[in-house]
């Protein structure tokens, strides 16, 4: 749930919600099934979203791993899940991660949680097991392929959550 509306719930423990709540839970809830579309949409274009993010690192980034730890790459197969093994491996499996947390961030309607709960903590581990140049690159190349591989409505409501994430990798490249 929203963290904003979970956080009006509990305060309205031992009363009725008001009108003004109950529209905002409306709200909130008739948006519900758009929002699952648009995860079921980009679910659909996942592998071709991670095969244009490794396309881009090969073609920026000297030496970036290349063959058989890709398996399944580029004829739509499904990528392995584990995101351990090698750098390419790693890479896409933050790539995926980050992707999957933006479209449940959208589902939940909820900037502050991805925020606070994912980009912070994610970033700070990416950043602390990868160098963080390379961290901050990869996730610039994936807002710009989901920009262009999506349509403009889910680029619109994914584009927010990928933009926190860009924030806090440049917070953490500073430190």
């Amino acid at each position: 749930m929203n963290t904003e509306l979970r956080r009006m719930v509990v305060s309205a423990e031992g009363r009725f919600l008001s009108e003004e709540e109950l529209g905002r839970l409306r709200d909130w809830s008739t948006g519900l099934s758009d929002r699952l579309e648009v995860a079921r949409r980009v679910h659909a274009r996942e592998v071709r979203i991670l095969g244009r993010c490794i396309e881009a690192l090969r073609e920026e980034v000297a030496g970036f791993p290349n063959g058989k730890e890709l398996a399944g790459f580029p004829n739509g197969k499904e990528l392995p899940e584990t995101g351990r093994g090698d750098a390419a491996e790693v890479v896409q499996g933050n790539i995926r991660l980050v992707l999957r947390y933006a479209v449940s961030g959208h589902v939940r309607d909820d900037l502050i949680w991805f925020e606070e709960t994912v980009a912070d903590f994610f970033a700070e581990l990416m950043t602390s097991t990868s160098p963080p140049e390379t961290v901050l690159r990869t996730m610039r190349i994936l807002r710009d392929v989901v920009r262009d591989v999506l349509d403009g409505g889910e680029q619109r409501v994914l584009t927010p959550y990928i933009d926190i994430f860009v924030r806090e990798c440049e917070r953490w490249n500073e430190a």
